[in-house]
């Protein structure tokens, strides 16, 4: 009966293990997330002082990141990351049309598909 216990016990302790080892994975990809969100709004605070070209080159690194990580919009930095870029923009006489994040759909498969097995 001791040995049968033990070995339950030592099964709990395994699969405790597990999950929280599974659960630190998940924290620390959120992690990462925010802390590039905070790298972009670092950034975007020197863009007055930089040049037009690098002001696009940042829009465009932006853009990319938002479209990959969707998530990063309700990142408290968003905003305020893309109120640097506008205001950057302005500075530069540039055209704020130019400066919006655009989401392309494919709409090849909005039919009906019938597939055969």
């Amino acid at each position: 009966m001791n040995n049968h216990f033990r070995y339950l016990s030592l099964k709990g302790i395994f699969l405790l293990f597990i999950a929280i080892l599974a659960f630190s994975f998940v924290s620390c990809e959120k992690d990462i997330n925010y802390s590039q969100m905070f790298m972009f709004y670092e950034e975007s605070e020197d863009l007055p002082d930089a040049s037009v070209d690098s002001i696009k080159s940042f829009n465009t690194k932006f853009s990319g990141y938002v479209i990959n990580h969707p998530e990063s919009r309700q990142d408290d930095l968003f905003e305020p990351t893309v109120e640097n870029v506008r205001h950057a923009a302005e500075l530069k006489g540039l055209n704020l049309a130019d400066f919006s994040i655009n989401i392309v759909i494919d709409t090849t498969w909005d039919r009906d598909t019938t597939i055969y097995y």
